[in-house]
């Protein structure tokens, strides 16, 4: 099967630009503060798959104010357990927190919690898996 090509579609936001990377079935990253040469790599807005097109409108509509959660397929790439964080982190509602700790005792094991921390900063799609 014919892999599809990665594109990039940079969003600005109040935060400063964004960035987006995916492909005409999934995304699988988005950079809240993004390098100068990976910013280049933006496709043009006329080439991007529908997918990728719906990411950059969600993300628009989501600093607006106009959404607070994203309706997008993704794909992770991580170990089976920080899939396992990141399914959970993916469960918490809107404007509402978890600790790792609390997030590690879902998971079975609350002495998990620094494990749980980890795989947060690893996350490669923070907004939408919290």
């Amino acid at each position: 099967m014919q892999e599809d090509k990665h594109c990039t579609v940079v969003v600005p936001t109040m935060l400063g630009r964004i960035m987006c990377v995916g492909d005409s079935r999934a995304i699988y990253s988005i950079s809240l503060r993004p390098r100068a040469a990976q910013l280049a790599e933006a496709n043009d807005e006329a080439i991007l798959p529908p997918l990728m097109q719906e990411a950059r409108r969600q993300l628009e509509a989501y600093f607006a104010g106009k959404l607070t959660s994203f309706d997008l397929p993704y794909r992770l790439t991580g170990t089976p357990f920080q899939k396992q964080a990141w399914k959970e982190m993916a469960a918490i509602g809107f404007g509402r927190v978890r600790s790792y700790g609390e997030i590690a005792k879902i998971l079975g094991n609350p002495g998990l919690a620094r494990a749980v921390g980890g795989a947060a900063n690893r996350n490669p799609l923070p907004l939408v898996v919290p």
